[in-house]
């Protein structure tokens, strides 16, 4: 993902159980990314009345729908800044004299 900072980012799905649904992070996301701050992003696939993210923690979050007794499946994306880069936003940089050298690989298929 092209962005101003360094990010990493998680997918997955989960299921409402009276309008409520607990998920939490892969571990092995959440020990490279900054879990004090991230965003969730929700896709419903069936009418729950409206889903929101509540009570993100370092461990995870809760997913709910504004009509409480709704059952259904959605799925949500985690995006969080990486533990192992810190850089400033929009960092400039000196780009190097002389140009790139771009090699391609040779392939061993015939067409």
């Amino acid at each position: 993902m092209e962005s101003p900072e360094s990010w990493f980012e998680d997918f997955g799905s989960g299921d409402l159980t009276a309008g409520k649904a607990v998920v939490r992070l892969d571990p092995n996301f959440a020990a490279a990314v900054q879990t004090n701050e991230y965003h969730v992003f929700l896709n419903e696939y069936d009418d729950h009345t409206g889903l929101y993210v509540t009570n993100r923690t370092e461990a995870g979050f809760e997913v709910r729908s504004k009509a409480p007794a709704k059952t259904g499946a959605f799925s949500y994306r985690v995006v969080a800044r990486r533990k192992d880069i810190v850089s400033p936003r929009f960092e400039p940089v000196t780009l190097p004299t002389g140009g790139a050298k771009y090699f391609r690989s040779k392939s061993t298929s015939k067409a």
